[in-house]
């Protein structure tokens, strides 16, 4: 696991927020993501599920797709699932690789419609079946545009040798 921290916002406490990285369809070009939001730190670590305690609404991007999901106080919270398109090409295959940024952002939202920018941690695990993962934080121009991480997929390299091995042994 590890975990990025979008730069100081508007100050507040953080969202929490783990990012699953579900699958990678190279042929469809997408990502199948599922965030979960924390309701809370505790001694044991952070909490998953439960309710939120603030008005939330939480925005997710891949450049080119945005959606934006609504978290309300005091209901309760399920995972969220989320298609990030991905840059590559599948006829490249088994050197084939992929990429995509994701933009993660968040306002809590006030009674009086008020709306201010919160820092967002986004904790994720840098696997995905069948594939290997690189992970990176590319820091936004301004702060309030939350936290963007940069995902690089391709194959590993066992699978990449036992295809070229396959590949060698049709041709003879």
């Amino acid at each position: 696991e590890e975990t990025f921290t979008s730069p100081a916002a508007g100050g507040g406490l953080p969202l929490d927020i783990y990012v699953d990285l579900a699958a990678v369809d190279p042929v469809r070009l997408s990502m199948d993501v599922r965030l979960a939001v924390a309701s809370a730190r505790g001694a044991r670590g952070t909490h998953y599920g439960g309710r939120l305690d603030r008005d939330v609404e939480l925005l997710v991007s891949d450049g080119e797709i945005e959606q934006e999901y609504t978290l309300r106080r005091g209901d309760p919270l399920s995972s969220r699932a989320f298609a990030a398109g991905l840059q590559g090409a599948v006829a490249r295959y088994p050197f084939d690789s992929y990429a995509t940024r994701i933009a993660v952002s968040a306002v809590e939202l006030s009674a009086n419609n008020g709306r201010k920018a919160i820092p967002v941690r986004a904790t994720l695990w840098e696997g995905v079946p069948a594939w290997d993962l690189r992970v990176a934080q590319l820091l936004p121009p301004d702060p309030a545009q939350g936290l963007t991480l940069a995902l690089d997929v391709r194959r590993p390299v066992p699978l990449v040798f036992f295809a070229c091995v396959i590949y060698g042994l049709i041709g003879v």
